[in-house]
């Protein structure tokens, strides 16, 4: 995956560093994924009051993949023993 460099090795980049951080930094600068699918992995709520109420989509797929690719990421070898979740639970 492109832009493995830009955090520099993979032990300099979990040792000492807040995770969140870590995670979205990677996001928008690594994976590029939009910046409301990141909020939303991350927990937080996205919008104001009004576009939430409208808003009829929790983006589960494109989190799912952005967590996934993460996953690969992080560790690279172990990325294939990571549990796969179907949309009605463990698959």
């Amino acid at each position: 995956m492109a832009g493995r460099g830009a955090l520099q090795t993979r032990q300099e980049r979990l040792r000492g560093v807040y995770l969140p951080d870590l995670f979205r930094t990677w996001a928008e600068e690594v994976a590029t994924v939009p910046h409301a699918v990141v909020e939303q992995a991350m927990g937080h709520q996205v919008g104001t009051q009004v576009e939430r109420a409208y808003r009829r989509t929790d983006v589960l797929d494109k989190r799912r993949q952005l967590m996934e690719t993460w996953a690969q990421w992080c560790e690279p070898k172990a990325a294939g023993n990571v549990i796969a979740f179907g949309k009605g639970g463990r698959s």
